[in-house]
């Protein structure tokens, strides 16, 4: 076995077989296969040989990894051969599928990630089946090509060509018993089914309340047959499309055992969305929560907003406008007969928000939004919903309890929406729940379903993070808080210790359940990336909470991009891999380079229960990793939300070689010495640790790594760190050049947990990279003396530079934070550089920032906090806070020590001159350099 592929984090079932693996941070390489080319199917054949031992494969199962799966029988074992390969951005996923005599087993598969552009594996994943076997079917499973099984598969035969013949008439039979219509067959094929009596049919709304439950296609089909759960059997996977009343036409997928023909499996391809709801959520744009939805237009027309509909087909000469375009068009399709509505060539389509006109325009909109902002990430949207025929026809009036996706597992497709009216609004006139069948879309068109096995889908996940930034709400953990029943009692705050808990009491309830706690699994995720900021500057706070909802989404919509029919997610712990995973491979979003946030991402999920051990609780969260290093920056090594995240006290630099003596202001062109210290949260011993130490001017809008220099001891080794402990690494040996307190980095690592700093990939911007992972830590303060004196002292004319970050020019602002003892008596901030107020930035470039503290009315060191008191100043990239500087008034500092040396008054030239003025009885208080005139004041007057 290859080295790398032994640092991994491994996710096993109970027996010890791995679910995946996850390496990112030592990826498999073709250096690791041994082979020169990157043949995407080389390096995957050579890593699959590599980890089998870890999946419970045998040699024989993988003998094929590069025969193409073909459908038909044939007399052998089970094998894993390839399936298929798809791109994502910069994501490229490798299927293998499992066959047992040739033929696909439902499911079972391996999926491999990797960089497109390097051919790197960062993970793999399986959910190959264990010890497959067909013992009805009377075969010599251990000599598949003997004699003794001519019969056996001349039987098998002669079953798949009756099953073909006969097929149309058993579906037709079906139909007929439940007041239906055939239209067609799609598709069918042979596959080896593992049978589950609980997942026969969908049990979506089992055990809900009445008014929970909504209404959905159902077939009669009989009673389950008596074949032992776990067990598997020879069948046919049929598409199949009925005519019913009161749906319309509803495509269907069966899986029809061979032997008995009965049915195993049944879906409806039909994905619905319980609630009731407004138009952009009036509640949340208003903070008014006696709207509701029989609310009089008069109420509700102020909430509209005129925007532009994108797309729109233009009519043919003398034809009037129709809300028909790239991506959605409206049409009528169901009962009750409601034609959408048109407008002459020029005019706009305005309607009152009680009409059903006016939900047309909504579904068009909101649709064609979602589509749009797949393009605008920069997916392929023909590609990524591959199979589709856009535009998607879309009923605004259609014959539902509130809205619906309906695609064809057959190809992959989507094939309609449909909204319904509530009351006097129409469903699709609230963003939330299109943008939950949008995300039924997303699965439909990768993993040839709707919805999750294991849960509904991540829709209600993905809309109340979009639907957050701007809400006005008073309640924002309401999916729909205009509505107070139904969906709208739907909640993204869900307690695990209520039993809201992945592998908790509601994890077994059912789908419906479940989607509440992957929404709140979801919104943890954006509340401390960024959902949570609370800054009283409205700009500010929307500008950090619209980018956390942006690339949180981004991140969704592009592992669901990146996953296959062949093995798609079977749990909650798989989805967070697959967003993991494409955050670590993502190249570019916006700017700002992948592999910041996964951290995040997975510890997210540990809290709502997911990655638990043996001896934790059902009802509760999960375990960390089994190694995480970390500087405590507050958080105790987890992950809420903090704008400042330059104010770690766990690192400090002292003027002498003592941790005890805490931080101290840097002595400029001598040795200082830093400190840090480490704790392991994690189940396991830190192997390997290793801590790195780096520094850079007084900066805000840093850029990692281009603006940190290595101190002078660049790192230190510390070995070994046990679970639970923690140590004081140092000293490092560092020598700071300029005056005005610079700033301190340090960054811990250990086998299993490498530090961001690390593997990010390429220059990222600080402030997405120091706070979202907790190997990292940054100090920017500076201590200072609580009287009025000393303080104003210390920060008149002081400086500190503002960078841009980013590869385009950009609006800086500052945002002041004076503690409110300075402020009530009249202090302020004045900066000294003209118009500092806000400037204008080149891409990648710098300004120095000159300021002082103006003071007002005195106070005294008994007036201030006893923990202090601190002095912030912000940079605000365009409204987005990106670092800033503390100036800590600490009430136990007696003297501010020196930033220079006391024997050091400048330049050597200035030195020897003083050297020469001195006299035994004249004592130099201080020099300075002035252009190039020495004026130099003595303690008393001479000459």
């Amino acid at each position: 076995m290859k080295k790398i592929v032994k640092t991994f984090k491994k996710y096993s079932q109970p027996d010890g077989r791995a679910i995946s693996l996850r390496h990112h941070q030592n990826p498999y390489t073709k250096q690791d296969a041994e082979i020169q080319s990157h043949s995407f199917k080389r390096i995957s054949e050579a890593y699959v040989n590599d980890v089998r031992e870890h999946y419970g494969f045998s040699k024989s199962f993988i003998s094929k990894l590069n025969e193409a799966v073909k459908p038909e029988l044939v007399l052998e074992q089970s094998l894993l051969k390839y399936a298929k390969t798809k791109t994502v951005k910069n994501t490229r996923t490798v299927a293998y599928q499992q066959t047992y005599l040739g033929i696909p087993v439902w499911r079972g598969g391996m999926n491999i990630r990797m960089y497109n552009d390097t051919t790197a594996i960062i993970s793999s994943s399986s959910t190959v089946h264990k010890n497959v076997s067909l013992p009805y079917l009377e075969l010599n499973e251990k000599k598949m090509n003997s004699k003794d099984n001519d019969e056996a598969y001349k039987t098998i035969e002669g079953m798949t060509k009756k099953t073909g013949r006969e097929l149309n008439a058993l579906l037709k039979k079906i139909a007929q018993a439940n007041k239906c219509e055939l239209i067609r067959v799609d598709k069918q094929h042979l596959v080896i089914y593992r049978y589950d009596k609980d997942e026969r049919l969908d049990n979506e709304h089992a055990g809900l309340k009445r008014e929970f439950k909504v209404r959905t296609p159902q077939l009669k089909i009989g009673s389950a047959p008596r074949f032992k759960n776990g067990s598997h059997r020879l069948c046919n996977e049929v598409f199949f499309a009925l005519q019913m009343p009161n749906f319309g036409e509803i495509n269907w997928r069966a899986i029809i055992d061979l032997y008995t023909s009965e049915i195993l499996y049944l879906r409806a391809a039909y994905h619905h969305l319980d609630g009731l709801v407004f138009p952009d959520d009036p509640v949340r744009q208003s903070g008014d929560a006696t709207l509701t939805t029989t609310s009089p237009a008069s109420d509700l027309n102020p909430f509209r907003s005129s925007v532009e509909l994108l797309g729109l087909n233009a009519p043919a000469t003398g034809d009037p406008q129709e809300l028909d375009g790239e991506y959605i068009t409206l049409s009528d399709f169901e009962n009750p007969a409601v034609a959408p509505p048109t407008e002459a060539v020029g005019d706009d389509f305005d309607y009152s928000s009680t009409t059903d006109d006016f939900g047309a325009v909504s579904a068009y909109y909101h649709l064609d939004k979602m589509f749009r902002l797949v393009e605008d990430f920069g997916f392929v949207v023909t590609d990524y919903f591959e199979g589709t025929d856009f535009p998607i026809p879309t009923d605004h009036r259609a014959n539902t309890t509130n809205a619906y996706h309906s695609g064809n597992d057959a190809t992959a497709a989507t094939l309609r929406f449909g909204f319904s009216q509530i009351g006097s609004v129409n469903y699709a006139s609230d963003r939330a729940p299109v943008i939950h069948e949008f995300a039924h879309s997303c699965l439909q068109n990768n993993i040839s379903d709707g919805v999750f096995s294991w849960c509904h889908g991540f829709g209600d996940a993905l809309g109340v993070v979009l639907c957050d930034p701007a809400s006005q709400a008073p309640d924002r953990f309401l999916r729909s808080p205009f509505y107070n029943s139904g969906a709208g009692l739907r909640r993204h705050d869900r307690d695990p210790a209520a039993g809201w808990a992945w592998g908790g009491t509601f994890d077994a309830s059912g789908n419906q359940r479940r989607r509440q706690i992957l929404s709140t699994t979801i919104f943890r995720a954006y509340q401390c990336t960024g959902g949570d900021d609370n800054h009283g500057n409205d700009a500010v706070r929307l500008a950090r909470r619209e980018f956390a909802a942006r690339y949180l989404s981004y991140l969704m919509i592009g592992a669901v991009g990146s996953m296959t029919d062949t093995s798609p997610p079977t749990s909650a712990q798989d989805f967070a891999i697959a967003i993991m995973d494409f955050d670590q491979t993502n190249p570019d979003f916006e700017g700002h380079p992948g592999g910041a946030f996964h951290k995040v991402i997975r510890w997210a999920f540990e809290k709502q229960g997911a990655f638990k051990i043996a001896t934790d609780a059902a009802d509760g969260p999960g375990s960390p990793p089994e190694v995480d290093v970390y500087i405590d920056d507050g958080r105790g090594g987890e992950y809420e939300w903090r704008q400042n995240f330059w104010n770690t006290t766990d690192i400090w630099s002292a003027q002498v070689n003592d941790s005890t003596v805490g931080h101290q202001t840097p002595l400029v062109g001598v040795t200082n010495y830093f400190f840090v210290r480490i704790k392991n949260r994690g189940q396991n011993q830190a192997e390997n640790v290793v801590v790195k130490a780096y520094q850079c001017r007084p900066s805000t809008g840093l850029i990692w790594p281009v603006d940190w220099t290595p101190m002078d001891t660049p790192e230190i080794t510390v070995g070994s760190l046990a679970a639970g402990g923690e140590t004081v690494v140092g000293p490092f040996e560092w020598t700071p050049v300029t005056e005005g307190h610079e700033c301190i980095l340090a960054s811990v690592s250990a086998d299993g947990d490498e530090s961001n700093a690390d593997t990010v990939n390429g220059d990222i911007p600080h402030w997405r990279l120091v706070p979202f992972d907790n190997n990292i830590a940054q100090r920017n303060v500076s201590p200072e003396l609580p009287d009025m004196d000393g303080l104003v002292e210390s920060l008149t004319n002081r400086v500190f530079w503002v960078n841009n970050p980013y590869d385009r020019t950009v609006n800086v602002s500052f945002d002041i934070d004076l503690p409110a003892i300075l402020t009530r008596r009249g202090w302020y901030i004045k900066f000294n550089n003209a118009s500092t107020e806000r400037i204008t930035l080149p891409p990648r470039s710098d300004k120095k920032i000159s300021f002082s503290l103006i003071p007002g009315n005195r106070f005294d060191k008994s007036d201030l906090k006893p923990k202090g008191e601190s002095i912030e100043i912000i940079s605000l990239i365009d409204h987005m806070a990106v670092g800033g500087m503390t100036y800590f008034i600490d009430p136990n500092l007696k003297v501010r020590l020196p930033e220079r040396p006391e024997d050091e008054f400048g330049l050597p030239e200035v030195k020897d001159i003083v050297k020469c003025l001195k006299t035994k009885d004249q004592k130099i208080e201080s020099v300075r350099v002035k252009s190039i005139i020495i004026e130099i004041r003595m303690e008393d007057e001479c000459w």
